[in-house]
Order: structure tokens, then C-alpha cells, then sequence
């Protein structure tokens, strides 16, 4: 058998707690919400974001009542991956950083990573800055092909981000070379997982 890549189970059930979220047995759509003129939010973990309905949800549909309370139920880039990736490692994330979800933006995970140069050496729980160091996002899978030579090498990395109007949600990025500048040739977003 060959080998076919890394995937890490636990970050994948983390990020679906938030693209595949459910309150009561309703399912709804976790909208991108950033801090902004003063209003403060888009850090919490799903456990926040459920106590938060569970405080605050009348009788009205949980959609309605999630997209008009974005600043406590909404999750922006650098929360997602934060929350996804410390609730995957147990912690490990905040020990390492020494800060929480509220302090960290793409700046700090960009800052206090180390920055990989050859696509083999991607894995899951990397992060990728793009977007004019911008924007964060977090790879759960590297797939591997065997080539005629019996060498394996990444073909494509899935990632997951949150982002403007699709929230958090699922992407793929097919590799065309071993250069990681310029190394995509096809990148795809997805915004339920059950695309993927």
C-alpha cells in the first residue's frame, strides 16, 4: 500500500463543529464577523457561541438569531484557526503562543510560526497567510501520489478558514510543482463540509 498523506481527525472534527454547526437539533450557518469600529467579537469557540444562544435565544429562528448577534456568534480567520487547532491539541496552542483567541490575530500566528520552504514539509495543523498576510487559514489534509519512481509527493493541501460572506467553510488547493511561491494551480472554496 502506498502512502497517500497526512490528515489530522481531530483538527477536521474541531473545524466541523464550526461549518457544520448545531444548536437543539437545528442546524445553522456560523457567520465571518471581525472586530470593527469599536464593536469587539469573532473569538469564540463553539462552546461560547452555544452558551451565548442558550442565554440570549428567544423564540426566534436560530439563524435570524445568530446573523443579528455576529460579534458573539460570529468567528473571523485568526479565531477559527485558534480555536480549531487549541481545542485539537488539547491546549497546546495557548501554551505555546501564552496568548488566548482574543489577543491572537494573523499577525501573532504569522509572527510565531515557522515558515516552511519546500511542500513536503506541509502538514496538517500549518497555517497559510495569504491575502496580503492578511488572512489565515488551516490545513487539516496533505494528499500524497506515488509517482512512477515509487516516490511520493503532496498533490493537494485541504484547508479550512473563515472568510467575508461565507463564514467558516472548507478549500482545497491543487499543486502543480515543488516551488512554493506560485505552487497552486487550482485553489477551491467550499462552504458546507458536506462538499468536501
Amino acid at each position: 500500500m502506498s502512502f497517500t498523506g497526512y490528515k489530522n481527525l481531530e483538527l477536521l472534527t474541531e473545524i466541523k463543529k464550526y461549518t457544520d454547526f448545531e444548536y437543539d437539533g437545528q442546524s445553522a450557518k456560523i457567520p465571518y464577523f471581525m472586530s470593527n469600529n469599536g464593536i469587539y467579537g469573532g473569538k469564540k469557540t463553539v462552546s461560547e457561541i452555544k452558551k451565548y444562544i442558550s442565554a440570549n435565544k428567544g423564540s426566534e429562528r436560530l439563524q435570524s438569531f445568530i446573523d443579528s448577534h455576529k460579534p458573539q456568534c460570529g468567528i473571523d480567520c485568526s479565531g477559527f484557526c485558534y480555536n480549531t487547532l487549541n481545542e485539537a491539541t488539547d491546549g497546546k496552542l495557548k501554551r505555546f503562543l501564552r496568548e488566548t483567541a482574543d489577543t491572537t490575530d494573523v499577525t501573532d500566528l504569522r509572527s510565531k510560526s515557522t515558515k516552511i520552504t519546500t511542500i513536503e514539509d506541509i502538514r496538517p495543523n500549518d497555517f497559510i497567510i495569504f491575502n496580503g498576510d492578511n488572512h489565515v487559514a488551516i490545513i487539516y489534509e496533505v494528499r500524497y501520489s506515488s509517482l512512477e519512481d515509487g516516490i511520493s509527493k503532496p498533490w493537494q493541501i485541504k484547508y479550512a478558514h473563515s472568510s467575508g460572506g461565507k463564514g467558516p467553510h472548507f478549500g482545497y488547493i491543487v499543486l502543480n510543482s515543488n516551488k512554493l511561491k506560485g505552487y497552486f494551480e487550482t485553489i477551491k472554496d467550499f462552504l458546507y463540509s458536506k462538499s468536501i
